[in-house]
């Protein structure tokens, strides 16, 4: 909690501004990380995702999903097949445009 209060660390809500057409943005509290197992933040430093479970794998080890992941750049990314099934898994509307767009192949 300390970590993301020094970020200024903020979750984004459903909810649209009418002043700016802008979703709204409110303070993480430790009420809100208790409650909200998957938490897509806004920090002074860029976006934040913060989850206790990989949708689409939720009894998978984390080793194993680190162990199946691409490198590029001495970075991590989730395999493209994974990265499919957790946009299913999580089934909101932006990720249904995500696997639309995705490309067909690895």
């Amino acid at each position: 909690m300390a970590a993301l209060t020094e970020l200024n660390s903020c979750w984004v809500g459903d909810e649209i501004d009418p002043a700016t057409g802008i979703e709204r943005t409110h303070p993480v509290s430790a009420s809100y990380i208790r409650g909200t197992r998957l938490m897509m933040l806004v920090t002074d430093y860029g976006f934040l995702d913060i989850f206790d479970y990989v949708p689409g794998y939720p009894s998978e080890a984390v080793d194993e999903l680190f162990a199946s992941s691409e490198a590029s750049n001495q970075r991590r990314f989730v395999s493209l097949e994974r990265l499919r099934k957790m946009k299913e898994a999580a089934g909101r509307p932006k990720d249904q445009i995500d696997l639309d767009n995705l490309p067909d192949n690895e």
